[in-house]
């Protein structure tokens, strides 16, 4: 092995790993897609590697690749921060830290008007949420490469770098705008058959997923002509009309007060409950950040079961 490397070749691996493919390699650091291959073919003689080989989703990384890309990337990143140490003070000159945080829409709109009623210490910090649904593997991928520093949603399968909290098991309750002209405090399955009931369903294998949910003997033959993966859009459609839906109860008493909403009592719903964790990497777990975001779940959504 060579002993030494170009240091801007090691930026190329380390979005090569990311993308998975030579041109959004390229689109991305404004190259052209012959100079990648070039870079490509001088880091597999350096190493005497494939670095990357084809798969059934584009381009994979070698084992020694995703070694070598745990290296680079916190370099590449320090680096990169220390270039740009004036973008990243706030107006103190106190360094800004960007959390970046994955869930669903459902999670999302709690979790957000729950941190600004109840913001962490810390003022140097800002947070992204991704309310994007991916693969759980590629969930797992992400923790893993610290691009997201901490995933909201089903358990993931068990994996010796993430660190797994259970944050709430919930029923569901149907909510419906507060002035609906046809329902009372409580409705029947009958009654609940002739309104309009918005589904939400999880971008996965949507259809199946939905009994997750919600689930209740005959659920099926209820009609649901609008179903979507977007549960804000939903709610305020509610809000503004007669159709009804199911939310998770946790998150029902935020909705209904931030919302024209209310709850509606239904003696149908079963009693299988829907588990949310929360997932963050092994080296993060002592972050007083992301503790205090899992501590909003077991303070706040703990009250509203």
């Amino acid at each position: 092995m060579k002993s030494s490397l170009d240091l801007n070749l090691t930026r190329i691996l380390c979005a090569m790993v990311e993308t998975g493919t030579v041109s959004l390699t390229a689109e991305r650091l404004d190259m052209s897609i012959s100079a990648v291959s070039v870079v490509l073919n001088k880091l597999r003689k350096h190493y005497n590697d494939p670095i990357m080989f084809r798969g059934g989703k584009g381009m994979q990384p070698t084992a020694l690749t995703l070694e070598l890309y745990k290296i680079f990337k916190p370099a590449l990143e320090m680096m990169d921060s220390g270039v740009n140490k004036t973008a990243l003070l706030n107006e103190k000159g106190v360094a800004m830290r960007t959390v970046r945080i994955r869930s669903s829409s459902l999670v999302e709109f709690w979790l957000l008007g729950c941190m600004m009623q109840h913001p962490p210490d810390s003022h140097a910090v800002s947070y992204e949420f991704l309310s994007n649904q991916p693969s759980g593997q590629k969930r797992i991928e992400l923790l893993r490469r610290r691009q997201i520093d901490i995933d909201i949603g089903f358990s993931l399968e068990n994996d010796s770098a993430i660190q797994r909290y259970p944050l709430f098991e919930s029923g569901s309750v149907l909510v419906c705008r507060r002035d609906h002209p046809r329902i009372k405090a409580a409705v029947t399955f009958e009654e609940l058959k002739a309104e309009e009931l918005l589904g939400w369903i999880l971008p996965q294998d949507a259809v199946e997923k939905e009994q997750y949910l919600v689930s209740f003997d005959d659920i099926y033959t209820v009609h649901r002509t609008y179903r979507s993966t977007s549960f804000t859009n939903l709610l305020m459609h509610t809000a503004h009309s007669d159709a009804v839906m199911f939310v998770p109860a946790p998150f029902a008493p935020q909705m209904c007060a931030m919302l024209p909403l209310r709850t509606v009592k239904t003696a149908f719903l079963d009693s299988s409950k829907l588990s949310i964790y929360a997932h963050i990497h092994k080296a993060q777990k002592a972050d007083p950040v992301l503790q205090h975001i899992i501590g909003l779940f077991s303070q706040w959504v703990g009250a509203g079961k």
